[in-house]
């Protein structure tokens, strides 16, 4: 009978060593996520900062390429005139979006 109690013991024993090693993989895969959220927080302000940036870079080309027609004199003086106030106004909102994100 001592011997079966000895060897129930032990494997009691073992069981609660399975539990704790368990607990503790648990404690570090939830570092791990938490480190990892971080990691994609810090991913994502980069990358919304560079659309933004990409936006106004792509309105400031349109811009160029409006002030290339008014030069060239392409256009009727209406066409340029809301081409100029739909650029200006992309300008304005994507600087008031990209200060808004900083």
């Amino acid at each position: 009978m001592s011997d079966r109690s000895s060897s129930l013991t032990s494997l009691q024993a073992r069981k609660q060593l399975l539990i704790i090693e368990a607990e503790v993989h648990r404690m570090q895969m939830r570092q791990c996520l938490t480190d990892l959220k971080t990691s994609v927080r810090g991913i994502e302000e980069t990358v919304t900062k560079g659309q933004s940036l990409m936006r106004m870079a792509g309105v400031a080309i349109s811009g160029l390429s409006l002030f290339r027609r008014f030069r060239n004199g392409k256009g009727s003086f209406l066409s340029k005139l809301l081409t100029g106030i739909s650029i200006g106004s992309s300008l304005w909102f994507a600087n008031k979006a990209r200060t808004r994100a900083d």
